[in-house]
């Protein structure tokens, strides 16, 4: 299954891992990882497998979302998802369904910081026009 996160992870230009997990890499991520900040999430296709990260993200204050099924402790996990992570047709549909929210979540971040930045200069806006009028009414009563 690794090939299918990977080429989903890729897609939604992610970041993932998909061999064995090597401990610190989030309580240490300062010294270990090419990147600035910590992830706001992490998806774990297989949660006994992976249960280091598991432990690591939840001591970390990550959340996380997993999928679990009768094999495992989903009491780590944040957003727990029942299901059979054995399964290729099961983990396709998974890949399917996460890609799918994770384009639409940077899509709508997108939207909302494209319109926060038109929110602002709308403001700019009227506050330049405020200020061009009160110059105005100062000006004709010094008149």
């Amino acid at each position: 299954f690794q090939h299918l996160v990977q080429r989903t992870a890729r897609e939604c230009q992610e970041y993932f891992i998909i061999q064995r997990w090597r401990g610190g890499i989030l309580t240490n991520a300062d010294k270990l990882l090419p990147v600035a900040r910590l992830p706001d999430l992490i998806i774990f296709f297989s949660v006994p497998y992976n249960m280091d990260a598991v432990r690591e993200s939840a001591q970390a204050n990550i959340p996380s979302i997993g999928i679990v099924d009768s094999d495992c402790n989903p009491n780590l996990i944040t957003y727990p998802v029942a299901g059979n992570d054995d399964s290729l047709s099961s983990m396709e549909l998974y890949c399917r369904l996460f890609s799918t929210a994770i384009m639409n979540a940077k899509t709508k971040r997108q939207d909302d910081e494209s319109s926060s930045t038109i929110v602002e200069s709308h403001d700019l806006q009227t506050s330049d026009t405020s200020f061009s009028v009160k110059n105005t009414r100062d000006a004709a009563r010094n008149s």
